[in-house]
């Protein structure tokens, strides 16, 4: 049975969720977008609502971008230590649900590291599949659409046709990458315990890079801040009343985050390229319309993914898990299936379905027997009718015989 929640991973939940409380008009996170992505809105609030021990941090539902890379640094700002890298969200940031994407990435262009993307524009961004159709004409839209939605000007781009000499160009050239990131969440969870589930939960539905940090216990401060302090708390420790022990060690008991995440569903493509102000397309039209519908297919298969998610973390916490808030209260008072029923663990619940699976089957099998003898049967008693209507016909009536012989007498 999985260990309770600690009252530390408690005040962090509510902590998150009273952030997440605030009405969408006013949410804001540090991500591009700036709100929780509707396509997991339901998957995030089954997870905050309906397991006890799980609280998400960060999510992105999956996305399609163009992104222009910030400016190369040279020389003078690598020797006075200027670092553009674009802050990752860590996926412990509270109320920053679509910040594990979250950069500092704006219109204004700062110094970055060479290919790096800190500085850079988000020159588009979508969370979900993109209209390939026009709805006034029936059309669908071709590679000089993309142009215009991506913000992509010309085509072919040749070196030397831009501005400023040779060397301002190679300074100034920025990369323009078309990308899809499939869906990726943080859970902040109580206990290794519930990691482990969470993390068996994202590699059965096809998230495979599924992971965990902090999973050890936090020996820094303010806990500890050497090896020293360490040994001296554990010494003290053993010293100490069971009571007083135990509180202790809750006090640095691990928090796992869990990265739910899948580098298989991801693709990148340079696709421009800008010298100045020009961003010229490095591609073809057509190659563009290529990514766009590859983007399209890989949404719906993240799709899929989402739903397997939500399902295994179900089967893998049991039924004490409903489907948020709702589900949750009608499972207190006792309202439902198993409103009064007592909690089973993962393998239980796996026992209990495979044994009602086999059941099932075995029913089926019956049926089918039955009937398969009920047709026999009604095809012997068939047989038989007609075999008697045979052989009535060849039988010869003798009384009608008789009276069909002329009386000679």
């Amino acid at each position: 049975m999985l260990p309770p929640p600690t009252s530390s991973f408690l005040i962090r939940k509510f902590k998150l969720l009273s952030q997440l409380s605030i009405p969408d008009a006013k949410y804001t996170d540090a991500s591009p977008k700036g709100s929780v992505d509707v396509a997991i809105r339901e998957l995030i609030d089954e997870i905050n609502h309906g397991y006890e021990g799980l609280v998400t941090t960060s999510s992105c539902a999956g996305r399609v971008s163009v992104y222009l890379e910030g400016v190369k640094r040279n020389q003078d700002n690598k020797a006075s230590g200027a670092d553009g890298v674009e802050g990752e969200g860590e996926g412990d940031s509270e109320g920053g649900e679509d910040g594990v994407r979250a950069s500092t990435a704006t219109a204004a262009v700062t110094a970055s590291s060479s290919g790096g993307k800190g500085g850079g524009e988000w020159l588009f961004v979508s969370h979900d599949p993109l209209e390939t159709v026009d709805a006034k004409t029936g059309r669908e839209y071709d590679g000089n659409h993309w142009m215009e939605v991506f913000g992509l000007t010309g085509n072919g781009f040749e070196p030397g046709s831009g501005d400023g000499d040779g060397d301002s160009q190679q300074e100034q050239q920025r990369l323009i990458h078309f990308k899809f990131e499939p869906m990726i969440l943080h859970i902040l969870t109580t206990s290794p315990s519930h990691a482990h589930l969470a993390i068996q939960s994202g590699m059965t539905s096809g998230f495979r890079e599924t992971g965990a940090v902090s999973i050890l216990p936090r020996l820094t401060a303010p806990f500890f801040s050497s090896c020293h302090q360490f040994h001296t708390h554990h010494n003290h420790l053993q010293q100490q009343p069971s009571s007083s022990t135990s509180t202790s060690i809750e006090s640095v008991t691990p928090n796992p985050i869990v990265a739910i995440r899948s580098m298989g569903l991801s693709f990148e493509s340079l696709i421009g390229v800008q010298h100045g102000s020009q961003r010229q397309s490095l591609v073809s039209l057509e190659y563009l319309s290529l990514l766009v519908k590859i983007a399209n297919e890989r949404f719906e298969e993240n799709k899929k993914r989402i739903a397997r998610f939500k399902e295994a973390l179900r089967l893998a916490f049991g039924e004490e898990a409903t489907t948020g808030v709702e589900g949750q209260k009608k499972k207190k008072s006792g309202d439902g299936e198993s409103g009064n029923a007592e909690w089973e663990d993962a393998e239980a619940r796996k026992q209990r379905k495979r044994e009602e699976g086999l059941a099932r089957r075995e029913e089926v099998r019956r049926r089918k027997e039955e009937e398969k003898e009920r047709k026999r049967r009604e095809g012997e008693e068939k047989h038989q009718e007609q075999e008697e209507i045979k052989g009535n016909e060849g039988k010869v009536d003798l009384a009608e015989v008789v009276l069909q012989v002329p009386d000679v007498l």
